[in-house]
């Protein structure tokens, strides 16, 4: 799946400054988009020195894979999202925890802001044990609370965070895919056909300790892609509860020549106004998508078998008209006539459907 948008970067935040250089230079930035440098891993920094044990720390949370990069202007990456990294076996008396990397032997300050960092091959090693998996892992927020550092920790305390957990076609037990749905921009996402009903499950999770009363829920989500683009049964996600798995069906109208985003942000309760996620402590969802036309709709069926039936009825009424007085025959023209003019207008709407 890929991130909903590019991120963007100052050469400042590369490290080594040079990596930046490569990607502005085309024939270098094509070489690395078609090998294995691209790889890499999307986690935490972190950067309050109040907190300086913690500085030198790269704790990994997804594996990612660099897919296309715009330097028109700052430059921009866009990244295709993969595996989760899964965290360490607890063993007794202690709770599981996120690997974590020290960046001292390969940043030159951990106090700068390097923000994409290259890996020598001797660094590479540190990755090749992290384990990874194609599904959310049991455990991921409670490791990820006890691995960053007191100052984050307090930063992100009961923000509510909304994943999508999984699509599929209603009416089907296989989960819809990921696959490159925008070859030319290199956009992942979910193929999906208009008029057609599928199963949507998202997640939510709110970080909190466990001692610690959360304040009152002022926030819900809301679907907010139109309802002319997309249908569904509901268009709002109450937060009842700490952590809380919700179905909703969605159907597209419209399709597209690309794609779009399906879009669960937060509001305030009772209204559909979205809020800065970052204020409310809210965290939303958006994901790709790519509306393509049914083949064969329903109402392109319909329209083929009257335009079968109304053929049928035709040789039939000829049939019967070569046989017939001058008068019955009149009527038979007449009936043969509004006949044709049924089966033109459905074969019509087959080979020239309305939009």
């Amino acid at each position: 799946m890929s991130f909903y948008r590019p991120f963007s970067y100052r050469q400042a935040y590369f490290h080594p400054e040079q990596l930046a250089d490569q990607f502005t230079e085309p024939s270098q930035c094509k070489s690395l988009l078609d090998t294995k440098w691209n790889e890499g891993f999307f986690g935490v920094r972190f950067r309050d020195s109040t907190c300086p044990d913690f500085l030198p720390r790269f704790v990994p949370l997804r594996k990612v894979t660099l897919v296309s990069v715009d330097a028109s202007d700052q430059i921009n990456l866009a990244f295709k999202l993969g595996q989760y990294v899964t965290p360490l076996t607890a063993t007794a008396g202690t709770p599981a925890l996120l690997p974590t990397m020290d960046l001292t032997p390969i940043l030159p300050d951990v106090n700068s802001i390097k923000l994409l960092i290259g890996l020598r091959d001797t660094d590479k090693a540190t990755t090749s044990v992290w384990n990874t998996d194609d599904h959310f892992p049991p455990g991921m927020w409670d490791a990820l609370e006890r691995t960053i550092s007191p100052v984050a920790k307090a930063k992100v305390l009961h923000t509510i965070l909304l994943r999508l957990i999984r699509v599929r076609r209603r009416g089907e037990s296989n989960p819809l895919l990921s696959e490159e749905i925008d070859p030319k921009n290199h956009t992942w996402g979910i193929r999906l056909q208009e008029d057609t009903a599928y199963d949507l499950l998202v997640g939510y999770f709110r970080i909190k300790e466990p001692s610690v009363d959360a304040p009152p829920v002022e926030h819900q989500y809301v679907l907010t892609n139109p309802s002319e683009e997309l249908q569904a049964s509901r268009r709002f996600i109450q937060i009842n509860a700490n952590y809380r798995n919700e179905e909703i069906w969605i159907q597209p109208k419209t399709a597209g020549p690309g794609p779009i985003q399906v879009a669960i942000e937060p509001s305030k309760l009772g209204d559909t106004k979205i809020v800065d996620p970052k204020t409310a402590k809210t965290i939303g969802l958006k994901f790709p998508v790519l509306i393509e036309p049914q083949k064969w709709p329903t109402a392109k069926k319909v329209n083929l078998w009257i335009g079968i039936v109304s053929t049928l009825l035709i040789l039939a009424v000829w049939h019967w008209y070569t046989d017939a007085t001058e008068a019955i025959q009149k009527v038979f023209l007449v009936m043969m006539a509004a006949l044709a003019s049924v089966a033109v207008n459905a074969f019509k709407d087959i080979l020239l459907p309305k939009r």
